[in-house]
């Protein structure tokens, strides 16, 4: 069994060309292997698959031309893990999540450098397909003497790497309820009531 880097094609994974063999009077020791890439014995490998895969191949032995196969037709199998890509760092915000009595702008940021952060405001999970892409600061408002909450979602993407994890961060706007002026006319002056 071998393991080989997420993203390795079968040209490339070193492969064995030759196995050992015991012979009748120990005269030959290797044989050439040749390996079905095309058919694996068990599970499947795809590239483009981030997490990790297992496949077995079957491989046709040659004997040399001096060993008599007695009409048997010789197999043998390799075992390959790949190795899962690195992850992508999950979105962190600024400010935090959290209650607030001001309108906030909050900075969505990840630590790999390269990622592209998406996200969404209703809800729904983001994605490469879904969402926003994250390009400038998001604007978390409210309204006066309302309590306003604004959910954000946000994903992590590299070409090469697993995606990040959703990360979900909540915000909820109480901006105060200003209290009204009262005015009075005093004497023709306008005195304020506070």
């Amino acid at each position: 069994s071998i393991t080989v880097a997420n993203g390795t094609s079968y040209g490339d994974m070193g492969l064995p060309t030759s196995v050992t063999i015991v012979t009748e009077g120990n005269t030959v020791t290797v044989a050439d292997v040749t390996w079905n890439t095309a058919t694996p014995a068990s599970g499947s490998y795809a590239p483009a698959v981030l997490t990790e895969q297992t496949v077995t191949l079957n491989g046709t032995v040659t004997c040399p031309w001096n060993v008599d196969a007695n009409g048997l037709e010789l197999k043998t199998t390799i075992s390959i893990t790949i190795s899962a890509a690195g992850i992508v760092g999950a979105p962190t915000v600024n400010p935090a999540a959290g209650t607030y009595t001001e309108n906030q702008t909050v900075a969505i940021t990840t630590t790999t450098d390269g990622a592209t952060i998406y996200y969404t405001t209703d809800g729904t999970t983001p994605s490469k397909t879904n969402g926003t892409k994250y390009t400038t600061p998001i604007t978390v408002s409210g309204a006066a003497g309302q309590s306003v909450e604004t959910t954000i979602k946000a994903i992590a993407i590299k070409d090469g790497l697993q995606d990040s994890k959703v990360e979900t961060f909540e915000y909820i706007i109480n901006i105060p309820k200003s209290d009204p002026v009262d005015y009075e006319i005093i004497d023709g002056e306008d005195e304020t009531w506070i």
